[in-house]
């Protein structure tokens, strides 16, 4: 089944690149973006995988439509298609490297904290669920509220190959990752076989002039920076001909809606993208009104769909809460006209200049050259400014450019150091000027590296609009080509894809979790995945907790709770847990004697037992009433 649904969405891909003149590249994630927004949909069914049905459906009429083509040009004209799009020296680079990535990531593992934390366990949620997880009983519990975009586009991976593997979360990661990078580099494959080589090797190391975290971790923030620049390139390149604008506008929205679905703050990108496409004017000089509400549009619809099922099903993240008390604080402390020397105000801000004019963003040392933040910034500006004087764009769509870029990259700045001093506050580790920058680069990266896609896109735009002549073209190209060789985070690569010294120290700091909870992550895997509220409280005495233990227990869902030695804190704890969080179940690996009796007076049969699951039946306050035994072969 595997191969046929492969089959059916590479037919697909072929049928409208043959239809559009692009290549199958282009056309990939656009396609699998309106795939994932339909298996969004039908995720809060439980029926992800009754997106094959669609997809065959898709593939089953791209044949037909492909057949009834070559039947009526004859086959002679079908394998001159076929040589068109599949002998193409882009393709076939683009394809290298995809193929070569994957390789190198066949043994990789979660390793990482955030990925303990929340993608494995929501992706395999998704995975073993077939959609979200009934209310009160998503795997990440402190991240409830993360919209869900990138984790299906992982799901599909693991759907296709049929098995839960961590390797497949890196394939999906970088799988889509690479074909949204390499569909804007596609622009290139017209100018010659060198420069279509070129522009893919220069797409899939563009993204770590500006930020190393796509390298570092599963993380969604390079993601939602390659969807916001190929977003950019849709409407600053628009359709080719009359007949292409219902194509244009398809890839248009779709990656909106995608884009607004990767992240929280992916709304402020899909409102950029809208104000891009108000702001800019098309090939005849006039402005597009229609189709930026139309985009914005598309960025609210699943923007506010995702808010409202979270509301409903009180789906919450620890972020969430942590933002309005902290920004209140600095306000008071702001009227006060304390704020300079309340707490760490004045060290984040100082690493946060140094960082951001100083500091360069490859934390690893590396034969290229290192770019601060600010140089990354001035790139993007002279590049707008460059291609605005040179008559790449017209002088209003160059104006445009310009100040488009110069206000977003201040706005996305400003929100980033708001948030230091706000939902970050508590993290001193950013006090250092070097993670400040890693901080800073992440969250930026959709700014930075989407404008800088866009730059780049345009010095390869010819049309009759522009004034250039080709020697200057050729300067242009070979200019962004040597700032991305030259600037690439090459050892952040090597440490991803060849070798990481530090990951035989994590392996071992995983083994050792998931051995010591062996008996709990057993236990865990029985509960009724199809059940509300079968979240388990997971209590250990000291500090013996880590993600690691999270992960490894999903799709079950766990809140953890160290037991501090005090009876009366611990017993709050519990009710505050089953009460707040909804838990219903409570799994004590270790305890202290006082606690035990005191739980065995809640216990139906008088007896409570470290090491046993047991159901909570809350009381009227909605804390723990009576624990019942669960056999867990009986819950199945």
């Amino acid at each position: 089944m595997s191969i046929v649904l492969a089959v059916a969405f590479f037919a697909m891909t072929f049928a409208v690149a043959r239809r559009r003149g692009t290549s199958p590249i282009e056309e990939a994630p656009w396609l699998l973006c309106a795939l994932g927004l339909l298996q969004y949909v039908l995720a809060f069914f439980g029926a992800m995988s009754r997106s094959d049905i669609f997809l065959l459906l898709g593939g089953t009429a791209a044949l037909v439509l492909t057949a009834r083509w070559a039947l009526r040009r004859g086959t002679k004209k079908l394998l001159l298609e076929l040589r068109r799009q599949l002998l193409d020296p882009f393709f076939i680079v683009s394809l290298a490297l995809i193929i070569t990535a994957l390789v190198l990531l066949r043994q990789e593992r979660i390793l990482e904290w955030d990925g303990y934390n929340f993608w494995g366990p929501d992706v395999k949620s998704l995975f073993f669920r077939d959609g979200f997880a009934p209310r009160y009983s998503n795997p990440a519990v402190n991240y409830g509220n993360y919209t869900p975009f990138v984790q299906i586009t992982w799901w599909q991976v693991l759907h296709l190959a049929g098995e839960y593997n961590e390797r497949y979360l890196f394939w999906g990661y970088y799988l889509f990752g690479a074909l949204t990078l390499l569909s804007v580099a596609a622009r290139f494959r017209d100018r010659g076989p060198v420069a279509g080589a070129v522009a893919a090797l220069c797409a899939v190391i563009l993204p770590g002039v500006m930020c190393t975290t796509w390298y570092r971790a599963l993380t969604v923030d390079p993601i939602m920076a390659f969807l916001f620049g190929a977003v950019l390139c849709e409407i600053a390149f628009g359709a080719k001909n009359e007949e292409d604008k219902n194509w244009h506008r398809c890839r248009l929205f779709t990656m909106t809606a995608a884009l607004v679905l990767t992240k929280s703050i992916g709304i402020l990108w899909g409102v950029l993208a809208a104000l891009f496409a108000l702001l800019w004017r098309d090939k005849d000089g006039k402005l597009q009104p229609r189709l930026a509400v139309t985009t914005l549009g598309f960025a609210a619809v699943p923007a506010f769909s995702w808010i409202i099922y979270c509301r409903l099903m009180d789906r919450a993240g620890y972020l969430t809460g942590a933002f309005g008390p902290q920004l209140r604080a600095r306000l008071s402390e702001l009227m006060s006209g304390t704020f300079l020397s309340s707490g760490n105000t004045a060290g984040f801000i100082k690493s946060y200049i140094q960082a951001f004019f100083l500091t360069p963003v490859h934390r690893e040392s590396t034969p290229a050259i290192d770019l601060s933040p600010f140089a990354g910034a001035v790139i993007i500006l002279a590049g707008a400014l460059l291609l605005w004087k040179l008559g790449f764009v017209t002088k209003k769509q160059g104006k445009a450019l310009f100040f488009f870029s110069l206000g977003a990259l201040v706005l996305i700045y400003l929100v980033v150091s708001i948030g230091q001093l706000t939902m970050f506050y508590r993290e001193e580790q950013y006090l250092d000027p070097v993670n400040a920058v890693t901080l800073m680069a992440r969250y930026c990266s959709p700014g930075t590296i989407g404008l800088f896609m866009l730059i780049c896109a345009l010095t390869g735009r010819e049309g009759p609009e522009t004034e250039v002549k080709k020697p200057v073209r050729i300067t242009a190209m070979c200019l962004a080509g040597v700032i991305i060789l030259s600037c690439g985070a090459y050892n952040e690569m090597y440490r991803r894809f060849i070798s990481d010294p530090l990951d035989p120290r994590r392996e071992e700091l995983r083994q050792g979790f998931e051995e010591r909870y062996a008996a709990f992550i057993e236990t865990a895997h029985r509960i009724p995945l199809d059940r509300k509220g079968s979240r388990i409280i997971l209590g250990v005495y000291g500090m013996d907790m880590n993600p690691i233990v999270y992960n490894a227990a999903s799709p079950a869902s766990v809140d953890g709770l160290v037991l501090n030695g005090n009876l009366e804190y611990a017993l709050w704890d519990l009710d505050y847990l089953a009460k707040a969080d909804h838990a219903g179940y409570l799994y004590l690996r270790s305890a202290y004697e006082d606690l035990v009796s005191a739980l065995s007076l809640k216990t139906a049969g008088g007896e409570f037992r470290v090491g046993v699951l047991y159901r909570i039946t809350p009381d009227e306050a909605g804390g723990i009433g009576l624990l019942t035994k669960v056999d867990p072969e009986a819950e199945e």
